[in-house]
Parts: structure tokens; sequence; C-alpha cells
């Protein structure tokens, strides 16, 4: 497996007309509960923690762009509007102010995707968490979760690694070799939302088929819905 080696980075909240950007591409949605979608992926650059086995580029390509050149990048992107999904991501998304973002986004009748790893929620930002147009898709990397990211959760996704289960509940003990202690983040008791598990794409043939056999059996035996990376496969971004 080769080794993430991009360093973690604070939050810096700000006032949100200028984020640090890492792309922004049309593609379809691999995994996740708009797996099929076409979509515009915003990725935000940098990240507060640092996973070995992330394989995402979210630090090569940054550079700070205001918020109006972004929405002015999504509708060239969006094929008149043929594409009606963003998907905000990054590195962590809600390690920057994108309450202003979401907002001119919105504006523009777009539905948003926010996928976070859960452990940062600016308070500029949880005011348009709780639009009904705006899901967050949280997948958890540490033994936390803020609170309110917990409660306003649309759906939680995990990485799974075959040698890293906890027997109990059938999903990961820790999640792409970042240490969690006791284990990775649950969601709370009362959680009746979907909760998705993709196995963990290590490079290798053999790993993977033993990830994804992981999966099917724990989906199978807590319920929880199987998801590939689809992408992946289909050979896109």
């Amino acid at each position: 497996m080769e080794i993430n080696n991009q360093k973690p980075e604070p939050a810096r909240h700000g006032e949100g007309s200028l984020i640090d950007i890492q792309e922004i591409f049309p593609t379809i949605q691999g995994e996740g509960p708009y797996l099929g979608h076409p979509s515009i992926f915003v990725r935000l650059a940098g990240c507060n923690i640092q996973c070995p086995g992330c394989d995402t580029d979210y630090t090569s390509q940054r550079r700070k762009m205001h918020i109006n050149e972004i929405c002015d990048r999504i509708l060239q992107a969006s094929n008149k509007k043929m594409i009606k999904l963003v998907v905000i991501t990054g590195g962590e998304p809600l390690r920057q102010n994108i309450g202003p973002l979401i907002r001119a986004i919105r504006r523009d009748r777009f539905r948003v995707q926010i996928e976070t790893n859960g452990i940062i929620c600016p308070d500029a930002v949880a005011e348009m968490i709780i639009e009904p147009t705006v899901k967050l898709v949280v997948s958890p990397k540490t033994s936390r979760i803020h609170p309110f990211i917990s409660r306003h959760a649309h759906a939680f996704k995990y990485v799974l690694n075959a040698s890293e289960i906890d027997p109990e509940d059938g999903l990961p003990s820790t999640a792409l070799g970042h240490k969690a202690s006791p284990r990775v983040a649950r969601p709370a008791p009362e959680w009746l939302g979907p909760i998705y598990l993709n196995p963990m794409d290590e490079k290798s043939a053999e790993l993977n088929e033993r990830n994804m056999q992981a999966v099917l059996a724990s989906c199978m035996k807590f319920g929880y819905i199987a998801g590939i990376q689809a992408h992946k496969i289909w050979n896109l971004p």
C-alpha cells in the first residue's frame, strides 16, 4: 500500500469568500447514497488528519478561488444544469468556512452533498447543513464525531479492511490506517439512517477480494448497505 504523505492542516475558517481549492470536475458519483448520479466534484485542499491509506490527492494543485469563480466553474461544468448535484469533498471540506459557498451554490438551484470525516463543524456552516437540499455524508476516521455533525448526518460511510473488524457490529475498528482509540466512531445508538460499507482499496487483487468478502458478510449479518468505489471500475476521476 502506498502511504499518504500529505501533512495534516489546522482548521482555517475565515469569512468564507476565498476557498482553498484542489480541483473542480464533472463525474459520476461512485459511492454512497448518490451512487451513479452525475455530479460536479468540488475538491477542497487540505485535511485536518492524515490517513496513511488515503489515495486521494488533495494538495498538489491547490489555489485560492473566490466563491463566485467556483460557482462559475460549476455552472460551466453542469452541462446547462443537466447535472444537478454538487459534491463538496476533500481532503476535509469542513476545515474551511464553506457556508457562503454552499449558500451561493444553492442560489444556483443545485443540490449539495458534503463528504466529511465529521470531526469539525464551523458555526458558519452549521446553519447550511440543516437545509433539506444539503446532504451530509460522514465517513469517520477517528474515535470522535462532532455532536452537531452526528445529529444531522444523512448517512454514514465506512471503509473496511478485513483485518480490522469489530465483531460486535461488523464495522471497522480503524479506517485507512488512521489510529482510533478504542475504535472508529459510530453513529449514535438512536441512529436510524443508512450505513454504507465499502472495501478498502489496497492495490492488490487478493487483498481487495478479501476486503470485499468481509464487506458482504458484514452487510448480510448487520444490515448495512454494501458499496464499492464504482468510479474506479468506470475509470472516472
